[in-house]
């Protein structure tokens, strides 16, 4: 049932965003086409940049929703690339630095097992944000034959002493069952000094 609802997901992101992505753009074109037409500061100028606007708007929207949906990188290039965009992006967004460590290395996993590890990230590197107030995250993937893990630790520099998850909360129980239906673990850390780390382990599934 998980591995349908992703792939419906990722049915949903190309349509997004080979149909109506497209779509807005080419709209978009023709506004700015359109506007060349009035002269500048009329009326008819001004509603034109209005509408540019708006659909310079929506189709943002439509990107963020695609992304939500389902990384289009993750599909196609695999986790590791996805994890260094996400990095990037979360960086620029939040202000906070998240670092993808040099010494990671490419996961050799089945599609529905990278897009699963791919939103346990989200879901924790959101956390260090928002509710540690973290100023920089470190994201560490490694792999041998029998086993792959992803770890994400922050530098303890926010809100001491407040746990990332309470013991027996439903965001803590939810994590542990999403790592289980892919036959994972994971382990939650609080080292003095060093802040929280969070370590994800599970057995590769080869493509």
């Amino acid at each position: 049932m998980e591995a349908s609802h992703e792939a419906e997901k990722g049915r949903f992101a190309r349509i997004l965003h080979d149909d109506l992505s497209q779509k807005l753009t080419a709209l978009l074109i023709e506004l700015s086409l359109l506007e060349t037409a009035f002269a500048p500061n009329t009326k008819e100028a001004s509603k034109m940049a209005d509408l540019s606007g708006m659909v310079s708007s929506i189709s943002q929207s439509v990107r963020g929703l695609t992304n939500e949906l389902r990384l289009k990188i993750l599909d196609e290039f695999g986790l590791f690339p996805a994890l260094k965009h996400e990095t990037q992006r979360l960086s620029k967004e939040s202000k906070v630095r998240l670092v993808l460590l040099p010494q990671s290395v490419e996961l050799d996993l089945a599609p529905e097992l990278g897009a699963e590890l791919f939103k346990v990230f989200q879901n924790i590197a959101s956390k260090m944000i928002v509710r540690h107030g973290a100023t920089e995250i470190q994201v560490l993937t490694s792999g041998t034959a029998r086993s792959c893990l992803l770890r994400v630790s922050e530098n303890g520099k926010g809100q001491r002493g407040k746990k990332l998850f309470e013991s027996g909360s439903v965001e803590l129980l939810d994590l542990h069952e999403r790592a289980r239906r892919f036959g994972g673990t994971i382990e939650l850390a609080q080292v003095r000094g060093q802040g929280t780390i969070v370590t994800i382990k599970v057995k590769p599934k080869k493509r």
